[in-house]
């Protein structure tokens, strides 16, 4: 079933904000079907604030644009010049997580081709895409989307959380490894990552129970029922607790708030790592927990668990029951032709190594230098050099984004 989340909320600006955009998007972008409001905004949960009585979002605006097949690449060479002028209309610039400053907020176009809606990952993101979104212009296209919500893997709400370190590191690690206080005006920004940890955490346990609902809201009640009878996992405890103070602060981010940003960084990297731990053991059936052991078992574990539930979604959604040979040869090749954009030959997945580089880093931010075994074992499976903590951070960042280098749109195998 697909659900058209309509504005709840009394905000006049901001629907004539997402009015002015859908303008904008559908009279400008070559081959343009249909224009769907994703994200948070899109079910009515995104982030606002308010400035002097009005009330503004906060973060962003996530539109998806489907495109007939043989426009796609005019539509992606005039897609930065539409969202610059969108910038304007609104009368606002880019949300930048160094310099957060109110009444900024970031857009984001993503453009998928009308031929691809078919065979989209059985994934969260493209499951909210379809069943969590608001159309703002156009055909009523989602229902194409193939979600089957009860065999979404579970590893697609593991790497939801995994990502969280990428944050953690790129954000705020200049300041952590030079033991330096964190800018005051950057702790409600923390804050912020620090709630959407708890909230995907929710999700990626949820979904490994087979319990996943699209929406913070559905998927908090969703909890409150399982914890009527147990802990939605033995070592959370009362987790709806945390998920409702998570889902206040993400809903309505406190500007001015006061704590320390290096104790709020130190608390939410200490549940990070608590729960990757747990999602990873759970899921990969082994997580790094601080040892060459650990790192060895997740970084095999998770050559095989991250990719072939997709590999074999792949083949399926054209008609075709893989092999395990089959299988393994699609997340080989795909693997490898990932690695040739970070300049490195390799059949294991960059985001593998980007993964278990940055669990080490937040595992071992507070100490001087790595562990040399688990130094040693790094730089052999990731070649990423650990002698020095910002270096490491850096190299980290850039494997990271060199593997967003290239690809026409990102909802591909996952």
């Amino acid at each position: 079933m697909n659900h058209d989340f309509p504005a709840e909320h009394d905000s006049q600006p901001i629907e004539a904000m997402i009015a002015g955009i859908a303008d904008l998007v559908s009279q400008n972008l070559p081959g343009i079907r249909c224009l769907i409001l994703g994200g948070s905004f899109g079910r009515d949960e995104g982030s606002t604030i308010l400035i002097n009585g009005v009330e503004k979002p906060f973060k962003d605006f996530d539109f998806f644009a489907v495109i007939r097949n043989s426009a796609v690449t005019s539509a992606l060479g005039i897609r930065d010049t539409i969202i610059r002028d969108a910038y304007e209309i609104i009368g606002t610039e880019p949300y930048s997580e160094e310099e957060p400053s109110p009444g900024r907020f970031r857009i984001t176009l993503e453009i998928i081709p009308e031929g691809a809606l078919a065979h989209l990952p059985n994934d969260i993101s493209n499951a909210e895409l379809k069943l969590a979104s608001r159309v703002v212009w156009g055909e009523e296209l989602r229902k194409i989307i193939p979600i089957d919500i009860g065999s979404i893997p579970a590893v697609s709400g593991l790497r939801a959380v995994l990502n969280k370190f990428i944050g953690m590191m790129e954000q705020w690690g200049p300041w952590i490894e030079q033991e330096q206080e964190i800018p005051s005006t950057m702790a409600f920004t923390i804050r912020y990552h620090a709630a959407k940890i708890i909230l995907d955490t929710a999700a990626a346990i949820l979904l490994q129970l087979h319990q996943w609902v699209p929406g913070y809201k559905a998927r908090l009640e969703v909890i409150r029922e399982i914890e009527r009878h147990r802990p939605l996992h033995p070592v959370l405890g009362s987790f709806s607790d945390k998920v409702v103070k998570a889902l206040e602060i993400k809903r309505h981010p406190d500007m001015s708030l006061t704590t320390n940003p290096r104790t709020i960084w130190k608390q939410a990297a200490q549940d990070l790592l608590v729960y990757a731990d747990i999602l990873s053991a759970d899921i990969l059936d082994y997580s790094p927990g601080g040892k060459p052991d650990g790192y060895k078992r997740y970084y095999r574990n998770a050559k095989r668990g991250f990719f072939f539930p997709y590999a074999e979604s792949w083949f399926k959604s054209r008609g075709i029951n893989p092999t395990p040979t089959m299988t393994n040869g699609l997340v080989l090749l795909y693997s490898f032709f990932a690695n040739l954009r970070t300049g490195r030959v390799s059949t294991v997945h960059p985001m593998i190594r980007v993964y278990a580089a940055a669990w080490l880093w937040i595992e071992f931010h507070d100490r001087s230098s790595i562990p040399r075994d688990i130094g040693q074992w790094l730089t052999t499976h990731t070649g990423i050099d650990t002698a020095d903590r910002s270096d490491m951070r850096i190299r980290i960042i850039s494997l990271y984004k060199s593997m967003a280098r290239g690809k026409r749109h990102k909802r591909s195998l996952r």
